[in-house]
């Protein structure tokens, strides 16, 4: 502005002056508006910030199961549960039990919810309505899997 406004008082008259002066505002309100435009546009075009989830590099992925345990107060219930946890870890975080630990074997299950079996009983293991051949603890648990716990009669051998 001071350069338009120093060659207007050398040598150009007072409307000459306001000519310039008014062509300098025109052009500066193209530019401002050309700007706000490109701006404008490139906002509108821009697609929004991701924010990085915490979990988005983890696999959180769950089983659905329900379990069952004869002569408990619990009714069947359905549980959403990590995959990779154990029959044992769904008995123990939803019941109270004692197990008694065999070495090379695993734990075996004496009292659920302070049912005992005698000398004649015990706690047998279901999955999906068939008795198992592996240990709760061994057993990792899968979507769909119906778990049930049974007091069973100890088979007599020999007789």
């Amino acid at each position: 502005m001071t350069k338009i406004l120093n060659l207007s008082a050398q040598g150009g008259s007072a409307s000459g002056g306001k000519i310039s002066m008014q062509n300098f505002i025109s052009k500066f309100k193209i530019v401002l508006l050309a700007l706000a435009l490109s701006f404008l546009a490139v906002a509108c075009n821009s697609k929004p910030a991701v924010i990085p989830d915490a979990t988005a590099n983890q696999q959180v992925s769950t089983v659905k199961v329900t379990e069952v345990v004869e002569g408990s107060d619990l009714a069947e219930q359905p549980y959403d549960l990590p995959v990779g946890q154990s029959a044992l870890e769904l008995l123990k975080s939803n019941h109270q039990v004692s197990t008694k630990t065999f070495a090379g074997v695993g734990e075996f299950v004496e009292v659920i919810d302070g049912i005992k079996p005698d000398n004649q009983h015990y706690w047998a293991f279901y999955i999906n309505g068939k008795s198992s051949n592996v240990g709760a603890g061994s057993y990792e648990l899968k979507n769909g899997d119906k778990i049930e716990w049974k007091l069973e009669t100890i088979n007599s051998y020999g007789q």
